[in-house]
């Protein structure tokens, strides 16, 4: 349906249907040997195909036609992202990827590089799913895409416990997590199955029409705000209870954070 409207479009959602197949079988490696061999997968050769479903998908979001905006747009959706990014990897540093540096005297080579290299995974999921909010929707049909960035952000969310838990030795599979990864796929899915209504409809044809500033769907500009909100809460936080980052790092990160917002209200404030 794509590559008979929009070749654009074509080449992003082929590029997801590959990094969903190859997670697919990344999960069939993990299932057959956890369920039938009885072995313990998480060093299978099945990383290999989880770890490329990162890059794959965000090369489909860089993919996907975005609407230019102006300088000081532009400006706001910088900081905007920034703010979010930096919100999150304070998260994935704090509980995930700075306690295991800190023992990494006490795991293997192959337990660091799966530790590190799945939160960095899913910090470009991250910056896919801000991609997706903060430029892409623009311009395009919402439907699919609010769909992709759900099943990102529910797939992000999953992996992160996980790796939690696996780090504190505490996972056990069946339990009530693993539903998080197949609401992933289900809106993933159901992100296909919009795209190609969408195609096949023919709207996006017209759908470009008239010329869409940054900040018109409002609900998403508050995300900046409530990640800027929840540092400052870690950082207080942070003070009575260790985490991965140092206070004193902690609290530079958090100024630059509010630094960045300042610096966004005072565009707003200029454009009013």
């Amino acid at each position: 349906s794509s590559y008979k409207q929009n070749k654009k479009f074509y080449w992003a959602w082929l590029i997801f249907s590959l990094a969903t197949l190859s997670f697919t079988l990344g999960d069939a490696i993990w299932a057959f040997q956890e369920a039938i061999l009885g072995i313990d997968p998480f060093y299978s050769i099945g990383n290999i195909f989880f770890l490329a479903y990162y890059p794959l998908f965000l090369l489909g979001i860089f993919s996907i036609p975005s609407q230019e905006f102006s300088a000081e747009e532009r400006t706001k959706m910088i900081l905007d992202f920034g703010i979010v990014m930096i919100a999150g990897t304070i998260i994935f540093w704090d509980f995930i990827i700075g306690p295991v540096i800190q023992e990494s005297a006490n795991y293997d080579l192959l337990d660091l590089i799966i530790y590190i290299f799945y939160p960095l995974g899913d910090l470009i999921l991250l910056f896919s799913v801000l991609e997706i909010l903060f430029r892409k929707i623009y311009g395009n049909e919402k439907r699919p895409l609010l769909f992709l960035a759900a099943g990102l952000t529910a797939l992000i969310i999953t992996d992160s416990i996980f790796l939690r838990q696996s780090w504190l030795d505490t996972y056990v599979g069946g339990g009530l997590l693993d539903l998080g990864w197949a609401i992933s796929y289900v809106l993933i899915g159901l992100a296909g199955m919009a795209q190609t209504g969408v195609m096949a409809k023919s709207s996006l044809s017209t759908h470009n029409a008239r010329q869409l500033r940054y900040g018109e769907l409002t609900w998403i500009i508050y995300l900046p705000y409530i990640c800027a909100a929840g540092a400052f809460a870690l950082l207080i936080w942070s003070h009575e209870n260790p985490i991965g980052m140092s206070f004193s790092a902690l609290s530079w990160a958090v100024a630059i954070i509010i630094g960045m917002v300042i610096l966004r209200q005072v565009i707003v404030l200029n454009e009013n």
